[in-house]
């Protein structure tokens, strides 16, 4: 649906308190579906049309995953310009190097450009305000979803 108002996307890389949440990529998605409930979003509504809140998991640091209720990475990430600006703007630091964030245990977590970048743990994020169609948002998950 592209006949909806603005909205914000954004990325984050999250580090979760609870390893056993944060290492099963099904227990996040459960833990971000109950985070949506919570800030009002209800099974059932139009889909990419309008919602209070879409969070995606695109990537994690257990690398990929496949099933029926989640696929990592997200399978359409690469083909959406309001995901890949907020990541761009999340991976890149602003002095030519490159945010890694399998890094995040300590010491730096940046790397030269070229490097490349990928899905796991840290901090930090990055936003772009948007319109038309919406597929998702890029911090958490759903099906095929974020993130971080």
């Amino acid at each position: 649906i592209t006949d909806q108002p603005s909205f914000l996307n954004a990325a984050a890389v999250v580090r979760v308190a609870d390893p056993a949440i944060g290492r099963d990529p099904l227990r996040l998605l459960d833990a971000l579906k109950a985070i949506e409930f919570e800030l009002g979003r209800r099974e059932g509504g139009v889909r990419y049309g309008p919602r209070p809140i879409d969070l995606d998991i695109i990537f994690h640091s257990g690398g990929g995953h496949s099933c029926a209720r989640l696929q990592i990475p997200h399978p359409r990430y690469a083909e959406r310009g309001f995901v890949l600006a907020p990541l761009s703007d999340l991976f890149h630091v602003g002095d030519g190097r490159i945010f890694k964030p399998d890094s995040a245990e300590g010491g730096d977590n940046s790397r030269t450009p070229g490097a490349g970048a990928g899905g796991g743990r840290g901090g930090g994020g990055g936003g772009r305000r948007s319109g038309g169609e919406r597929g998702g948002g890029t911090g958490g998950g759903e099906r095929g979803g974020g993130g971080g």
